[in-house]
């Protein structure tokens, strides 16, 4: 798995291949995890983002800066944790990829997270 705490944001020579940031809530590790698991098996550079990980705002943009699409796992805990939609909003406002998971069901996203994933892949 690439670090991208570690990567040089700065080099242009360096192609897009398929960075990918998983972001959830913690109570969503597992749907995160089958999918880092998954993409990581087709070679595709994958990281998982949640409002515990990682704790420094620079690390936070630089994994955002960093990828390629940005998958967001929507659930209740999402919308209500006020990290979870800065990485979100961080993410559309730098004009990343970005495709929406509902991990509830029943669950209908409102406000910022349901204008954001209904324009999503």
């Amino acid at each position: 798995m690439t670090n991208p705490s570690t990567v040089n944001f700065c080099s242009a020579s360096t192609p897009s291949a398929g960075k990918i940031l998983i972001a959830s809530h913690t109570s969503q590790r597992a749907i995160s995890e089958q999918f880092e698991q998954g993409l990581s098996k087709q070679s595709l550079s994958c990281f998982i983002l949640n409002e515990d990980t990682p704790k420094a705002l620079n690390v936070r943009a630089n994994y955002i800066e960093w990828c390629d699409v940005f998958v967001v796992i929507i659930s209740r805990l999402y919308q209500r944790a006020l990290f979870c939609m800065e990485a979100l909003n961080c993410a559309k406002d730098k004009r990343k990829s970005i495709i929406a998971v509902l991990a509830e069901p029943t669950f209908p996203p409102c406000e910022a997270l349901g204008a954001i994933a209904a324009v999503a892949l």
